[in-house]
């Protein structure tokens, strides 16, 4: 009876003595450790702001009737004299003088290919690459229903198949062609009348077919000495019935916004800073920080940032939502989470194999959500695909 009890205890206890070192030896080697990868990412530090685009614009008055038909393209530089608007005494005449233009583009271009002494074969994988761009661009902008600049891509395409025909030696030129387009062009000449109608600048500078009645809010001579107070009293816009565009005088404008005085501390006049403008071919401008004007009562600070950088798009920018890039930073992208510090030493822990070991890291930039760690060489610090562990079982603050 006595055997039987001992040899019962030494039974439970050797089984309360296996699933001890079971549960130690398992959970050891099953212990989770969430990680994530340290990568390597730009971040930039911006300033959300509302603008206003102040420019020296004079406008373009006409009471001339008819259909109107516009010469140059917004943001092209035209002379003064020069002429900026036609009118036409019908529609049928204007798709007439648009036709004229496109087959005038195209013996332009022709004759260009022609005056080319040799095309080699060894440009063909570029002209095949120029070919697939400009239709797939072409296609983007059907799909987008912009069919104005769907078309303007037209006479790329047929530019670049022509350069194509003549280096793998299908035609060795283009005269008969181009003859054949001049006659077309010398019939569509005589048919079109002549415009009942011309305006032409009186000034230099930047055409644009629009005005939006802001043109006479912003005094553009006086516009270093806005405040921030100015920028809550902006007018209504003055929009003259008789206006059919503007001309912008002046190469430098201006982008007039407020921010905190804070904010404001870290945009010195003379320095320069990249703005991003919700724009399509202007997405990023880097303008000149002109003027700070600082009203610390009211912890405000009107800023004008300028430029001289111009094209079809920021012709007609007025208002618009901007962020002021303050500063950029490249580094190691790190879940705040995860940080830890260790002998008053910031830094992270990380997988390397089995074994968990703790990484320094030189913090450049926080956020709530996230760190940015300099990336560097010194032993010791983090590296770029390291494992970084954000949750796991022994990690302490």
């Amino acid at each position: 009876m006595k055997t039987r009890t001992k040899r019962i205890l030494l039974t439970v206890l050797g089984v309360v003595l296996l699933s001890y070192v079971i549960y130690h030896t398992v959970g050891a080697a099953y212990t989770k450790y969430t990680t994530q990868e340290a990568v390597k990412v730009t971040v930039s530090d911006v300033i959300n702001a509302q603008a206003y685009a102040i420019r020296d614009e004079q406008t373009i008055a006409s009471d001339q009737t008819g259909v109107m038909v516009y010469s140059v393209s917004n943001g092209t530089k035209v002379a003064k004299g020069a002429t900026v608007v036609e009118y036409y005494n019908s529609d049928s005449d204007v798709a007439l003088k648009k036709q004229i233009e496109q087959l005038e583009e195209k013996i332009d271009r022709l004759e260009e290919i022609n005056s080319q002494s040799t095309i080699y074969v060894a440009d063909l994988d570029l002209l095949a690459s120029q070919i697939k761009e400009n239709l797939y661009t072409q296609l983007d902008n059907i799909d987008d229903n912009n069919f104005k600049n769907a078309s303007t891509y037209d006479n790329n395409v047929l530019y670049y198949l022509c350069q194509n025909q003549l280096a793998t030696g299908r035609v060795d030129n283009y005269n008969d062609v181009i003859e054949d387009y001049k006659q077309e062009l010398n019939t569509l000449q005589d048919q079109l009348s002549d415009s009942k109608a011309q305006i032409t600048s009186d000034y230099s500078g930047y055409f644009v077919n629009t005005t939006d009645g802001y043109e006479n809010v912003f005094d553009y001579e006086n516009a270093q000495s806005l405040t921030a107070q100015d920028f809550d009293k902006i007018g209504e816009p003055q929009k003259g019935n008789s206006d059919i565009g503007k001309i912008i005088t002046a190469q430098e404008w201006y982008l007039y916004t407020v921010v905190s005085s804070d904010d404001a501390l870290g945009l010195a006049e003379g320095g320069r800073v990249t703005v991003r403008l919700p724009l399509s071919t202007a997405s990023e401008v880097e303008f000149e920080v002109k003027k700070v004007n600082i009203d610390y009562t009211e912890k405000k600070a009107a800023i004008l940032f300028a430029t001289s950088t111009m094209n079809e798009e920021l012709s007609t920018l007025r208002s618009a939502e901007i962020q002021i890039v303050v500063d950029t930073y490249t580094g190691l992208h790190v879940p705040s989470e995860a940080v830890r510090i260790v002998d008053e030493q910031k830094g992270v822990y990380v997988m390397v194999g089995d074994i968990v070991k703790f990484r320094k890291m030189e913090i450049l930039y926080t956020t709530e959500d996230y760190v940015i760690a300099d990336i560097t060489n010194k032993d010791g610090y983090l590296k770029i695909y390291d494992e970084v562990i954000i949750k796991g079982k022994g990690l302490n603050e």
